[in-house]
């Protein structure tokens, strides 16, 4: 259990980069605050901003689009990092809000949500390349998962 505990995502991506030294009840708390911000920050849009469900959903669908690079280079790459998909991902999802919200969209002729996307690829390949130390940063504890090994190759229980 000790193995499949550390590739969850709470554990493998968002609490090194943020706060390692974050307890599970700190992360509880922080949660709990968090989801508190953004629901105000939703609701405060809705009552004061002009954007129109179309355009909430535009965003959402910007927002979602930036987990793409991570997914693909995640599965096909073994130079990608986390800090990599990290920055990333906060780049191309930052990008993404503040061309919509600014009214820049279409900026150029292209959707925001995929100028975004090109910076969070750009963003995710030089982070990777700079944080790369030699070995895979997904797969190497999640791969030694023993419900991931074949039967052969388990460590005996």
């Amino acid at each position: 259990m000790g193995r499949t505990r550390r590739c969850n995502l709470r554990h493998k991506s968002a609490r090194p980069i943020l706060a390692p030294g974050m307890t599970d009840q700190q992360v509880g708390r922080l949660a709990k605050i968090t989801v508190f911000a953004i629901t105000c920050a939703a609701l405060g849009s809705a009552i004061f901003g002009s954007t129109t469900l179309v355009g909430l959903l535009l965003m959402g669908y910007a927002g979602v689009a930036q987990f793409f690079p991570g997914a693909v280079l995640g599965l096909y790459s073994k130079r990608v990092t986390v800090s990599g998909v990290f920055a990333g991902m906060m780049t191309g999802v930052l990008i993404a809000v503040l061309l919509m919200l600014g009214k820049h969209d279409p900026i150029m002729g292209l959707n925001a949500g995929f100028v975004a996307l090109c910076f969070n690829f750009a963003v995710t390949g030089l982070m990777s390349w700079v944080t790369y130390t030699g070995e895979s940063g997904f797969a190497s504890d999640c791969m030694s998962s023993p419900a991931l090994q074949s039967r052969d190759n388990r460590e005996p229980t």
